[in-house]
């Protein structure tokens, strides 16, 4: 049922196609063309934007190092220098983070703060996006620009690298 819609977790959509099993490279990855851009197209001609996203358990981990108003102001930062080089910042976080954001900004004019976006419209602000900035290397919306080589930048491990060192083991990084 997911053959024909966007699908970003790494599996494969059908497995009606014949018998596999747990090694059938099937079950390991897929590759969806309904995830590549048509020939030709690019960012917007408009004022590019850049896209900024961070899930609430990423969150959680930065504030443990950093502090929940400290990374509000670390966001602030990100995205008055977006300003600055003549972007469109867009900023996609859990409700909290954002009012705390909203709350740090001189302004919000030509600034993009969302709680919540159904898959399809954050699909289309990265794939319109000149640069996408995220704080987990294991978010399955990379793949999505990673598969129609797309820049990505990583401020950070993420939860899951972080979730070991957090419960007192060593972090591995990815």
């Amino acid at each position: 049922i997911l053959h024909d819609c966007y699908h970003l977790y790494p599996s494969y959509p059908d497995p009606s196609v014949g018998p596999g099993g747990p090694t059938d490279a099937r079950n390991i990855s897929f590759f969806n063309p309904e995830l590549l851009l048509p020939a030709g197209f690019g960012p917007a001609k408009r004022r590019p934007h850049w896209v900024f996203t961070i899930s609430a358990a990423d969150q959680d981990t930065q504030g443990m190092f950093a502090g929940a108003w400290e990374i509000a102001g670390i966001i602030v930062d990100k995205l008055m220098e977006t300003v600055a080089a003549g972007r469109h910042p867009v900023f996609i976080g859990p409700d909290e983070l954002v009012k705390n954001v909203r709350a740090r900004l001189p302004y919000t004019d030509g600034v993009d703060l969302l709680t919540f976006c159904p898959l399809n419209r954050i699909i289309a602000l990265l794939l319109t996006a000149e640069h996408a900035f995220y704080w987990n290397v294991v978010s399955h919306s990379i793949l999505i620009r990673l598969f129609n080589d797309m820049p990505v930048v990583l401020f950070d491990q993420g939860h899951l690298a972080h979730g070991d060192a957090v419960g007192g083991g060593q972090a591995h990084q990815c």
